[in-house]
């Protein structure tokens, strides 16, 4: 230790201190520089005095200088759980890919943008229906007790030609009976349809979807046969 710390003395030009404890403290105690300056650094004293030491084991630290006690690092985290297992392979082979005939592919890639937009639009039933039947009064909804809901052809039209409609939904007795009537026949469901189908082809306009909730059966259709809700018949077997 002699050998070393007269080594580090002899590179500074600095006048050392006087001895304090012994001929290689004294050597140690004298300011040091590094290799890049003349100017002693504190890391040097503090790292020569940590080497070195005092008489009593305790390290020699320069005027002003405190050693600090660090808490304790925490443990390390645990490692993470294992990848789960991935699922054996399913022994049924993928089904085959949907096959869309040619005519479908044609009629889809002629389509614009906003025609495409118009095939996913659905309003419902009433935005095309008139309640006007033989009721005294031409506005919507006038006369509830004897009027009769009838295709708004014009209605529809502005729909087929301005938003190139693509499906409609529920029966105009969705929200309760005109007066006795509480539903339209299938028959009649066939005409409204048959007639739907008539405007959108001379508009050139795809076919439209007609949907209809059937969750107890054909409750919305006049005269057929009203069921238990699927839910219900699925719980008795």
């Amino acid at each position: 230790r002699q050998s070393g710390a007269r080594a580090w003395s002899s590179r500074s030009t600095a006048t050392p201190h006087p001895p304090r404890y012994s001929t290689a403290r004294a050597s140690c105690s004298a300011p040091l520089t590094d290799a890049y300056s003349s100017t002693p650094t504190s890391s040097m004293l503090v790292s020569a005095a940590l080497l070195l030491g005092t008489g009593g084991g305790e390290p020699l630290l320069p005027s002003g200088f405190r050693l600090a006690v660090w808490p304790p690092l925490p443990p390390p985290p645990p490692p993470p759980p294992p990848s789960p297992e991935p699922p054996p392979p399913s022994p049924h082979p993928p089904p085959p890919e949907v096959q869309i005939d040619d005519d479908v592919r044609e009629a889809v890639s002629a389509m614009s943008i906003e025609q495409k937009v118009g095939q996913m639009t659905q309003i419902d039933i009433s935005q095309v229906v008139s309640y006007t039947g033989n009721c005294k009064g031409g506005f919507l909804w006038a006369d509830r007790r004897s009027c009769q809901p009838e295709l708004d052809r014009q209605k529809l039209r502005t729909w087929l030609s301005q938003f190139g409609l693509g499906s409609l939904l529920n029966s105009p007795y969705a929200s309760g009976c005109v007066g006795s009537v509480c539903g339209w026949t299938a028959a009649q469901f066939r005409a409204f349809v048959r007639e739907v189908q008539l405007e959108a082809a001379a508009a050139g306009v795809p076919p439209l979807l007609f949907g209809l909730d059937s969750t107890h059966g054909a409750a919305y259709v006049l005269d057929a046969t009203v069921l238990p809700h699927q839910l219900s018949v699925g719980a008795t077997f």
